[in-house]
């Protein structure tokens, strides 16, 4: 427009103190041509001598300096910039919802081999966030080990430590409730979803129809996992309504087992604390754990701190290297 050289813009204002003020419309009444008096802003390099002034009546594009057409207007560079720090709430996009409870925040893990107060023996990354974490001995080498589920696709990994899914394959739908266990006696952990009160137990860990289909509890229980009795090789099922247990027998699909510990509020999680080869319960309040020896009411045998009341409780054999073969704990955020 100017032949290369700098364009200079200069606008009419109308002044504070005149009779009539102007109101934001179409120039000259015709809509063809740019709105006037709807914008109120100065340069202020020109009549500095006056504090305040109104509405943008008009503006001039020109490739003579102001200075040369306004004695008032200045050389001074009047630049400025701050508008670069200008930031508003819809420039942005709105912050993704966090994950719901029972999901992966940072996907660290951090496991204990006993079940005792004190630090984390293991620690690492796995999964990402808004995952569903698992754990089970997927290789049948005696270790639990993590596993994810993401819109119901399995991502297991055979060693606690960060990387790549050794087995992946998509089972169930993804509202599910998501389970473990070893339910052929194999020495190998699978999966199986809950839907409503009908199990749905796949003995590998591949893509296929269920292997074993059954009804047992009702919908809304929370599912638990576990050996109840003493030399069972296979794992059976039970749930948890309000502090009430109802622990499956497999061979008559019936509870034999039924008895209360904890308050209905506590989060349950099953395991062997005392290495006798049963799985008993669990209840955790806050960081404490309060677990039991046998499957019964009663007071806790074992009660020890570990984790945070946020985080997510998981139990596991994660070492060989303890005595008995007592599970361990381990909490995922």
């Amino acid at each position: 427009m100017c032949g290369g050289a700098s364009r200079y813009y200069m606008d009419c204002n109308q002044l504070l103190d005149a009779p009539t003020q102007c109101g934001c419309s179409c120039a000259g009444g015709n809509c063809n041509n740019r709105v006037t008096c709807c914008t109120h802003f100065r340069y202020g390099q020109c009549h500095q001598d006056i504090p305040q002034v109104g509405a943008i009546v008009c503006r001039m594009i020109t490739c003579t300096p102001p200075w040369q057409i306004d004695a008032s207007c200045t050389t001074t560079d009047a630049q400025d910039d701050a508008t670069r720090f200008h930031d508003a709430p819809c420039l942005h996009a709105p912050p993704k919802p966090p994950p719901p409870p029972g999901r992966l925040v940072t996907a660290e893990w951090f496991l204990r081999d006993t079940p005792s107060s004190g630090n984390s023996t293991t620690t690492f990354s796995y999964g990402s966030a808004g995952d569903l974490p698992i754990v089970g001995d997927w290789d049948g080498d005696g270790i639990a080990s993590p596993g994810v589920v993401r819109d119901g696709v399995f991502y297991l990994r055979n060693s606690n430590t960060a990387g790549v899914a050794d087995i992946t394959f998509v089972y169930g739908n993804p509202d599910d409730t998501v389970i473990v266990g070893d339910w052929d006696g194999d020495g190998k952990d699978s999966i199986g979803v809950v839907r409503g009160n009908t199990f749905y137990l796949r003995n590998t860990n591949t893509p296929g129809p269920a292997d074993v289909v059954f009804n047992f509890g009702n919908p809304g229980d929370r599912v638990i996992v576990g050996k109840w009795k003493v030399g069972e090789l296979a794992d059976s099922v039970g749930v948890v309504r309000g502090n009430t247990f109802y622990l499956m027998n497999p061979r008559t699909g019936l509870a034999d087992i039924v008895f209360d510990y904890g308050d209905p509020g506590d989060k349950v999680v099953i395991g062997d604390w005392d290495g006798d080869g049963v799985d008993t319960p669990c209840v955790v309040r806050g960081a404490t754990w309060y677990a039991r020896n046998s499957n019964s009411k009663g007071v806790a045998d074992l009660t020890f701190i570990y984790g945070d009341p946020s985080d997510i409780r998981l139990v596991g054999r994660w070492s060989k290297s303890s005595i008995k073969p007592v599970s361990g704990v381990a909490v995922a955020r």
